[in-house]
């Protein structure tokens, strides 16, 4: 049987013709394709096909219009015909005999079928070269005359098309019957499981509306015991508001709210911010917490945070207020505050310098009065190591000492030690440092420095008077003798 039958493929539905490609080509057989008739007879003057396989209905020409084209021309008229019809009118028979098609293939084709109508045609294709034409026979259909002169050849070909159209749809119609008696089966079946189901759906919903019922009263509960605000507001105006809202906002009871706008509780300056939130709850979309000032009934003006949900009441667009009171809260805040900047305020008028280092020595934080003492301003040295500035001499001691306050956290270190001013001086510092490393809020070592440069300076002044004083008491020739206000001897050089 040959594998390499040439084959054009005359179809104006693209999907179609590229499976229909893809079939034949599966079986080895070389296609072309063509998408009206005048495209076909194109195709067929550059290469003439073996088999012409064409679709009925097709713009510019159909396909009985084609195959007539392709039976009276002398070149063509030996090659084979099967046009794609669904073959649901007797008079498609007809107008295939008149226009000399070779066979029918109706659609939806059966592969398997198709593949062996081509094959069959092609091996029968010698039968037809040379093959004498019968008389010609007048035919009348639905009304209509119709004048065919088909050759022997040509009518077995379309009886056994027809057969095998009418024995595939047989086929079909049998096929059909059997899925609708197995689906009959399986409805029944799904019938009866579908009764026992509703049996146990029936307990359960019972089963649910009572544990819903037990739902919906701790839900009420909670809402009613809850110390924030929980209402319901729906068309802008109050519909449900739980105890802690009537106590909050000072009405005797929720009926006194129920009906009421719920801008009327609401501060004149937030009222359009509320506006804008209830519109977004009204489009399906949360609020997220916000300060807002609430009027009670009373006209005190009240701080409180409110969040609000979309939901849905008497099947209207509906908003979930929850509202808390944050009077407390801002109080502490504010107190926190003022504390904060009180201790910021002594930090940055100290005249000593104050600063915050992690445990590598590197500073996180230091005071204003490092540029008023050292000429350096914050932002220069945050960020820096600690021991940058400090003289080489006393760098391995500092170092040591700070080593041990990492490892002794309750441990308070006192040094002295030399720092270079921003003029490139060098200012005696005597600082105190403590492991707070532990502590969140510090999270750090904080050290407090003083500068000690004219004290320093001071005693050594000192120091040096008093040495002066001495020597001249032992090399004078005089009596020198000094007393107290009593008269007691304090003091006296050898010469006394």
């Amino acid at each position: 049987m040959s594998k390499d039958i040439e084959i054009l493929i005359v179809e104006a539905d693209l999907t179609q013709a590229e499976h229909l490609k893809r079939i034949l080509e599966q079986h080895n057989h070389p296609v072309t394709l063509a998408h009206n008739g005048k495209q076909a007879l194109a195709a067929m003057r550059e290469c003439p096909p073996q088999i012409v396989i064409s679709a009925v209905m097709m713009p510019l020409m159909d396909g009985y219009e084609l195959c007539c084209a392709i039976k009276v021309d002398e070149q063509f008229r030996d090659i084979p015909v099967i046009l794609l019809t669904s073959l649901s009118d007797t008079t498609d028979i007809i107008r295939g005999m008149d226009c000399g098609a070779d066979g029918f293939v109706t659609k939806p084709f059966d592969e398997e079928l198709l593949i062996s109508r081509i094959e069959y045609i092609v091996l029968n294709r010698e039968l037809r070269v040379g093959a004498g034409t019968q008389t010609g026979l007048e035919i009348v259909l639905g009304g209509q005359k119709y004048s065919v002169t088909p050759d022997r050849q040509q009518i077995v070909d379309l009886l056994i098309s027809t057969y095998e159209a009418a024995v595939q749809k047989n086929l079909e119609l049998l096929r059909v019957e059997g899925e609708l008696n197995r689906l009959n089966e399986e409805l029944e079946e799904k019938v009866t499981e579908r009764t026992d189901d509703l049996v146990g759906e029936v307990a359960e919903r019972r089963a649910a509306e009572s544990s819903l019922a037990e739902s919906e009263e701790r839900y009420r509960q909670l809402v009613e015991l809850s110390p924030d605000i929980i209402a319901v507001y729906c068309e802008g105006r109050f519909v449900y508001v739980n105890t802690a809202g009537v106590k909050l906002l000072g009405a005797a009871s929720a009926e006194e709210l129920i009906g009421k706008p719920l801008l009327d509780v609401i501060h004149p300056d937030y009222r359009e911010l509320v506006s804008s939130r209830v519109q977004q709850n009204q489009e399906g979309r949360p609020t997220p917490p916000a300060e807002i000032k609430y009027i009670r009934l009373d006209g005190q003006v009240i701080d409180v945070e409110s969040a609000g949900i979309p939901t849905v009441y008497q099947d209207k667009h509906a908003g979930h207020l929850i509202v808390r009171d944050i009077r407390e809260r801002k109080r502490i805040a504010e107190t926190l505050q003022r504390s904060e900047e009180h201790f910021r305020s002594l930090i940055e008028n100290a005249t000593d310098i104050i600063s915050i280092v992690n445990a590598d020595g590197v500073r996180r934080y230091i005071s204003p009065s490092i540029e008023r003492l050292l000429g350096y301003r914050p932002e220069e040295l945050i960020g820096q190591n600690s021991f940058g500035l400090v003289h080489a001499e006393d760098v391995p001691e500092l170092t040591a000492l700070f080593a041990e306050g990492i490892k002794h956290p309750s441990r308070v270190v006192t040094k002295e030690f030399r720092l270079r001013h921003k003029d490139g001086t060098w200012r005696t510092l005597e600082g105190m440092g403590r492991n707070l490393l532990s502590d969140p809020n510090v999270a750090g070592i904080i050290m407090n420095s003083r500068d000690i440069t004219e004290r320093k300076l001071v005693e050594k002044e000192l120091r040096e008077s008093e040495s002066l004083k001495g020597a001249i008491l032992e090399s004078a020739l005089d009596c020198v003798i000094a007393m107290d206000h009593t008269g007691a001897v304090t003091e006296f050089n050898p010469a006394a």
